[in-house]
């Protein structure tokens, strides 16, 4: 079962930005006969994958990126692409509690 935070992460609010602002210029494009419906569907294709492959992590956190499930790199603060599909982002490691620690033993 997922967790809230997994929950979260799963929605990404860049993505869904380009995704309604690509609905709403193919709409718009295909209304006014500015391009034909093959090509909006094509870009549209085109900006859904790459909407898939944004992903943020917080400041406080790095995100553990797999290819395949293989180890490929911690990615982030902040946005990181990823490819769909391929990679994977399997964990988000919070630093916040290893400088609270660190912190703590230093007093």
């Amino acid at each position: 079962m997922n967790s809230d935070k997994e929950i979260e992460k799963s929605v990404n609010p860049i993505a869904i930005t380009i995704i309604v602002l690509t609905l709403a210029l193919g709409i718009a494009g295909i209304h006014f006969g500015i391009i034909h419906w093959s090509i909006s569907a094509i870009g549209g294709t085109i900006l859904l994958i790459f909407a898939a492959s944004i992903r943020v992590a917080d400041q406080w956190e790095k995100a553990v990126v797999l290819r395949m499930g293989k180890f490929v790199g911690l990615r982030g603060p902040g946005i990181f692409l990823i490819i769909p599909i391929i990679d994977r982002v399997d964990k988000y490691i919070i630093n916040a509690s290893v400088s609270l620690i660190l912190a703590q033993k230093k007093h």
